[in-house]
């Protein structure tokens, strides 16, 4: 009883999570226009913050050419990778979404579903180390310092607000 209890108040975190998503400009899967699937800010939807690859295009960070441009094929590189790995996140999100919303949920299925999500989580997280040691290894150990410190305390969004053109009043 206390495993299908944990279940259904898990899921009920996801569908709000999802419900408040889906209530954002871009459907929340993106955050509008302008803001496509890649490396960079999506490690936000995780908790991270922004993803490397955005903390790096920061102006504070004082990439040398050759630096913005390494950092810029890595990023490049992954961005199909990524956007796959969120794409089946969010399918799977709307997945248990679905099921719980159903006249009759099937709490097995619910319970798999989940188990999936943890999965497709992880392998998020285990690509957000891969991606900051590997941008990490293009810095010098002040950039690098830079870098940390940036993921772990993101900076102040800019003052226009989260979505381009809409005024936080």
């Amino acid at each position: 009883m206390k495993r299908v209890t944990w279940v259904l108040v898990l899921t009920g975190m996801m569908v709000l999570g999802a419900s408040a998503a889906t209530a954002c400009p871009g459907g929340g899967k993106g955050g509008g226009p302008g803001r496509g699937h890649g490396p960079g800010h999506m490690m936000g939807h995780l908790g991270f913050g922004p993803g490397p690859c955005m903390v790096l295009r920061d102006p504070a960070m004082q990439l040398s050419e050759q630096q913005r441009s390494a950092v810029g094929d890595y990023c490049e590189k992954h961005r199909d990778s990524m956007k796959e790995l969120f794409q089946a996140l969010h399918s799977l999100r709307d997945q248990v979404r679905s099921e719980v919303l159903k006249d009759q949920p099937d709490l097995g299925r619910i319970e798999a579903l989940n188990a999936q999500v943890a999965a497709q989580l992880t392998s998020l997280a285990r690509h957000f180390v891969e991606t900051r040691e590997a941008l990490g290894a293009m810095l010098d150990t002040k950039q690098k310092a830079r870098f940390l410190e940036m993921l772990a305390n993101p900076p102040d969004p800019p003052a226009h607000g989260p979505f381009p053109g809409v005024s936080e009043d």
